[in-house]
């Protein structure tokens, strides 16, 4: 799965707590379960020989970036981090940074590209499951498994991100200003489905 390159603290900085430093590009100490949190770990004063998560897992990213790391927390609602330094006398923990772990937000269902409660001139055959620009995750894929449309008592269903021609053919005789719903059942990339719904404008 391809990764994002922040979640953890302050927007588009970097920051230095104790003894290390973490680049980040998100406004929330923050670690998504079920994805790949990408971070930059360096160290700032002491050189650190190990990194722990008290909570889920950490390894060193593909990248190939000297301190690119994946985070993937468990299923609690906090984590740690220890960045651990090494002798032959000690093993000391020379930082420690606490994580909030919340599930993946909610996506917004996209009518071509009308999201909802806007009006769509035309319509269109497809459906598309993602986040809008206002969360700051990228690079995740969700599928869509099935849809269900409806307008007043008519209910059309089907499967895919493909809406019908059915369907077509019905928004088009639909007058200007009247709304219909799509629910869509939505596979996330750790395997869970949900629904997503979104009203559009006729």
């Amino acid at each position: 799965m391809k990764t994002l390159l922040c979640c953890i603290s302050i927007i588009l900085s970097t920051i230095s707590i104790g003894q290390i430093v973490v680049e980040v590009n998100n406004s929330i100490v923050v670690l998504y379960r079920g994805y790949d949190n990408n971070c930059i770990i360096a160290p700032s004063e002491h050189e650190f020989d190990e990194l722990i998560i008290d909570n889920g897992t950490i390894k060193k990213s593909s990248s190939g970036k000297k301190y690119s790391y994946v985070i993937n927390p468990g299923a609690g609602k906090s984590c740690t981090l220890y960045a651990i330094k090494k002798t032959k006398k000690h093993v000391d923990t020379v930082d420690i940074r606490y994580f909030t772990v919340r599930p993946l937000p909610e996506p917004t269902l996209f009518f071509g590209t009308s999201a909802p409660g806007e009006k769509f001139i035309k319509a269109t055959n497809r459906l598309y499951c993602k986040y809008s620009a206002d969360i700051f995750i990228v690079d995740i894929k969700f599928d869509i498994v099935s849809w269900e449309f409806s307008h007043n008592d008519k209910l059309i269903s089907g499967v895919s991100s493909e809406i019908s021609s059915e369907v077509l053919n019905y928004i088009a005789d639909i007058p200007s200003g009247e709304s219909i719903t799509i629910v869509a059942t939505v596979k996330y990339p750790y395997g869970i489905t949900k629904k997503v719904a979104g009203v559009y404008i006729r």
